[in-house]
C-alpha cells in the first residue's frame, strides 16, 4: 500500500511539471467525457453526452467516458470506438468512486481536457481532482441547475449550496451554456459571463432520414390513417402533455381525424390519464409508454405537427429541447412552449410556432393553424430542415466547442 501511495504521489508530480497549458496548435486534446447521464439511458443529456463523446472520436480526438452503470451497458459500450468507464450506484461512496476512477484516468491517459457534461455530480468531484492534478475543464449547463427555488427541502437546499455552485463554476476554464436563456441565468447567478459559450444541442441527420417507417408498429397502433400530433418527452409536470390534453377537444371540432401520441413515461401518466377522461378525449389520445429509438424516429416520420408546450414548474424548465432538432431534421413542423431555451431550438414562424404553454387556447389555435393549412406545415418543415443543416448539427456543435477551446490562454 505505501508503494502504491508513492508511486501515486510521483505521479501527481510528474504530471504537474509536464502539463502547463492547453496547446491545440498541433493537435487535438484528448477528452474525458466524465457524465452523471448516459446512454443507454434516455433523455436528451444522455444523447448530447453520447454524440459529443462520439463526434470527437470521428473527427480523430483520443476520447474516454467516465459515467454511471445501468442494465445493458456492457453491450452498449462494446459497439462504440471509444473506452467507457462506468461506476456502479452506491450509497454514500459513489462519489469516492468517481474521484478515484477520475484521477486514475488522467494519469493513465495523459488527459488534457475534462468534459462534464452534467453538473451533477462531476462538478464538484473534478474541483476535488483539480487540487490534485492538473486538466483544463469544462462543465455544460443544460437550465434546470441554475434555476432555485424555495419549495421542497431539497430546492431549499440546492439554494443554499448556490454560491458553492457558482464558485465552482467560475473556477473552470469554460462554462458552456445549451441556450442564451441558460447563458442568462448563469450571468443572473454570478458566473463570470467572459467564461460562458453558447453551445447548442445537435443533432445527427443521418442517424433520423436512413431509419426506415415500422409500419407494423404504426398499424398496430391505429394511426396509420390519422392526422397525428406528437408529444416524445418524459411524463414530467413541467413538460406540458397535460395542456395539450385540456386543447385537444377544440382542435378535433376542427380536425376530428386528428390524435395525440404520447411517446414516454413518467410520474404524470395516472394524471394524464385522468385529464383524457374528464375532458372526454379517450378516442383520441395514444400512450405508449417507452419505445425503442426506431419506433420514436418512426412517429416523428409520420406525425404531422412535433409539440412540446414546456412551462417552468419550480426548478423544472427546458433548457434547449433536442426533440425540436430532430423533427426539423426530418421536416416536421413543430409547437413548443415560448418558454426557458425552447426560443433557441424553435424559430418562430420559420421552423415552427411558439405559444403560452399555460394557455389552452394559444395551443388550440397553432394547432390548429398547422393542420389545416398544409403549405403552412410544409414550409415550416422545410425551413426546419435547413436551418438544422446550417446550425445545428453535430459536427457544427464540435467546432464550437474547439473554437471556444483555441480561446483559452497559452
Amino acid at each position: 500500500m505505501w508503494m502504491v501511495a508513492r508511486g501515486m504521489v510521483s505521479l501527481f508530480k510528474q504530471r504537474k511539471a509536464e502539463f502547463s497549458s492547453l496547446d491545440m496548435s498541433r493537435k487535438l486534446p484528448s477528452f474525458l467525457i466524465f457524465s452523471g447521464d448516459y446512454k443507454p439511458l434516455p433523455g436528451g443529456i444522455a444523447e448530447h453526452t453520447y454524440k459529443i463523446a462520439l463526434q470527437l472520436s470521428n473527427m480523430g480526438a483520443r476520447v474516454w467516458v467516465l459515467a454511471p452503470g445501468y442494465a445493458g451497458d456492457d453491450e452498449f459500450d462494446a459497439r462504440q470506438p471509444f473506452e467507457t468507464y462506468r461506476i456502479r450506484r452506491l450509497p454514500l461512496t459513489d462519489w469516492l468512486a468517481y474521484l478515484v476512477m477520475l484521477l486514475y484516468l488522467i494519469l493513465k491517459h495523459n488527459i488534457d481536457v475534462v468534459y462534464c457534461a452534467t453538473f451533477y455530480p462531476c462538478a464538484f468531484i473534478v474541483r476535488i481532482a483539480r487540487l490534485l492534478v492538473p486538466f483544463v475543464c469544462t462543465i455544460t449547463i443544460h437550465g434546470h441547475e441554475v434555476v432555485y427555488s424555495n419549495v421542497g427541502f431539497r430546492q431549499r437546499v440546492k439554494k443554499l449550496l448556490k454560491r458553492l455552485q457558482v464558485a465552482t463554476l467560475n473556477s473552470v476554464e469554460r462554462v458552456f451554456a445549451v441556450s442564451s436563456f441558460t447563458r442568462g441565468k448563469l450571468i443572473e447567478a454570478g458566473v463570470d459571463e467572459n467564461k460562458i459559450a453558447v453551445i447548442y444541442n445537435g443533432v445527427d441527420v443521418s442517424e433520423l432520414t436512413d431509419v426506415e417507417v415500422d409500419e407494423d408498429f404504426i398499424s398496430t397502433l391505429g394511426v396509420s390513417n390519422r392526422r397525428v400530433i406528437l408529444t416524445v418527452a418524459r411524463l414530467d409536470v413541467h413538460k406540458g402533455q397535460d395542456m395539450v390534453i385540456r386543447a385537444l377537444p377544440l382542435v378535433l371540432r376542427e380536425v376530428p381525424d386528428a390524435v395525440y401520441v404520447i411517446v414516454g413515461d413518467g410520474i404524470m401518466r395516472p394524471k394524464l390519464e385522468t385529464l383524457v377522461d374528464e375532458f372526454g378525449v379517450r378516442a383520441n389520445v395514444i400512450f405508449t409508454g417507452n419505445i425503442s429509438r426506431r419506433r420514436v424516429i418512426s412517429l416523428v416520420k409520420t406525425c404531422e405537427v412535433l409539440i412540446m408546450v414546456s412551462r417552468v414548474e419550480g426548478t423544472c424548465v427546458e433548457g434547449f429541447g433536442i426533440v425540436f432538432l430532430e423533427a426539423g431534421a426530418l421536416r416536421k413542423p413543430v409547437i413548443g412552449g415560448l418558454c426557458g431555451g425552447i426560443p433557441d431550438a424553435v424559430a418562430q414562424g420559420v421552423s415552427g410556432l411558439l405559444v403560452d404553454p399555460t394557455n389552452p387556447n394559444e395551443i388550440h389555435e397553432a394547432l390548429s393553424r398547422i393542420l389545416r393549412d398544409r403549405e403552412l406545415a410544409y414550409r415550416l418543415g422545410k425551413q426546419g430542415y435547413e436551418r438544422v443543416q446550417r446550425e445545428f448539427t453535430w459536427p457544427k456543435v464540435i467546432e464550437r466547442i474547439l473554437a471556444s477551446l483555441r480561446t483559452l490562454p497559452s
